[in-house]
């Protein structure tokens, strides 16, 4: 639908173009009405589970992440119009509001350091291998662990789980 509507408010004559925006302005409204309370729902979800089990939220640091990714056009159009800031913010009032820690890690080498042995090892598109102790595994499933230890690190204090080897002796992490 929105596709048509600009196409016709590119196109058509004054009246024509002048009621198209109109309508798009309508539907975006529409469109942010509904991407704000579907962040709520998630949330509110993710809040009430961590309270409900003991545990904290563990985020990586979102500054920069639209100018880190690269995607195709049309993935994006749809990746720039997720609000994911604003769903961090909710969650982040919800969760102080709840007595829900939250904790922010660094994003770097989350999808290429192995959460198994804390080597970085090789990523190819969503598969991720480690050279060192043979481990493989989804990328994103992998950063998500990698995070999830990271978080805990920090929480606990125990700075050292957050440094793993890189191949050329060096290390990363916290």
């Amino acid at each position: 639908m929105r596709a048509r509507l600009q196409a016709k408010a590119d196109t058509g004559n004054k009246q024509t173009r002048k009621a198209c925006r109109r309508a798009l302005k309508r539907l975006s409204g529409r469109e942010r009405r509904h991407q704000k309370r579907i962040n709520h729902e998630i949330s509110k979800k993710l809040v009430v589970f961590a309270r409900d089990h003991g545990l904290a939220i563990v985020f990586e640091t979102l500054k920069g992440i639209r100018d880190r990714c690269r995607f195709g056009k049309g993935q994006r159009r749809r990746f720039h119009s997720w609000a994911f800031y604003q769903l961090q913010q909710f969650v982040e009032y919800k969760a102080k509001r709840e007595g829900v820690h939250i904790v922010y890690v660094d994003p770097r080498y989350t999808s290429k350091t192995c959460s198994n042995c804390l080597h970085v090892g090789t990523r190819r598109q969503d598969d991720f291998s480690c050279k060192d102790c043979g481990h493989g595994s989804h990328a994103d499933v992998n950063a998500a662990r990698n995070i999830a230890r990271w978080g805990l690190a920090v929480i606990r204090g125990e700075y050292s789980l957050l440094s793993c080897a890189l191949p050329s002796g060096g290390r990363v992490g916290g």
